[in-house]
């Protein structure tokens, strides 16, 4: 039993018996190379990977999905904003996406409202379930129509996702692009911002998803990810 014992101190101490010899910071990690060696805490955000069979911190890679938000309804409800406080830089991303599941009570418009802008949605187009072109070209709308009411019906179950991704004119002017995929169909694309002065945009404080009429019933889920650049 004393020899066991003897035999795991040694070999996790240092000279004088104590490892915090060796440890100077809380987040610190020991390890053995040719001996103990210290590995300084890293940086919030960084983890740890094996680099040439050493531990070693690093940055999060091109690709990592970051949580950002996520709601349930505990109610049938008609609306919910997504507060975000500091605001989001979309310049540390490729997209933020938000996916929803859910069912209606009765048909309706689903729509995205960004940063609290209730002007200056310019639509490419919209598309409805039959294949129609609506909104075609659509300038200065309140709001994106991410589906309407032709795509969801009376009491009908949908589900699909959100993207909203950084845009720059060719004069550096940051803006919102919009694309969504609602019942496995693309339903079109829209630009907000920077059509006025004062509505350029880089970052995103707030999004609001709605219903235009009725509600979405109780366990509707939006769930809101960050695809981070490289």
């Amino acid at each position: 039993m004393g020899g066991n014992s003897g035999m795991i101190a040694g070999a996790f101490s240092s000279t004088s018996g104590k490892a915090d010899t060796v440890l100077t910071t809380n987040g610190d990690i020991l390890y053995y190379n040719n001996g103990r060696q210290r590995l300084p805490k890293g940086s919030d955000g960084t983890f740890l990977k094996l680099a040439s069979g050493l531990p070693s911190w690093a940055a999060a890679s091109s690709g990592l999905v970051e949580q950002i938000e996520f709601y349930e309804a505990s109610s049938n409800d008609s609306s919910k904003t997504f507060s975000f406080s500091p605001d989001i830089d979309l310049d540390d991303y490729d997209r933020i996406r938000i996916t929803l599941t859910g069912v209606i009570q009765s048909a309706l418009n689903l729509e995205v409202v960004l940063d609290g802008l209730t002007a200056n949605y310019y639509y490419n187009y919209t598309e409805d379930d039959a294949g129609t072109l609506t909104n075609v070209t659509g300038s200065n709308q309140s709001q994106f129509v991410v589906a309407d009411s032709d795509v969801l019906a009376n009491s009908e179950y949908f589900a699909g996702y959100i993207d909203i991704m950084p845009f720059e004119q060719n004069e550096g002017a940051d803006l919102f692009a919009i694309s969504s995929i609602i019942q496995g169909q693309y339903r079109g694309m829209a630009i907000c911002g920077g059509h006025v002065e004062g509505a350029t945009l880089s970052s995103l404080s707030s999004v609001k998803i709605e219903c235009s009429t009725s509600n979405w019933f109780v366990h509707t889920r939006f769930n809101m990810q960050g695809y981070k650049k490289a």
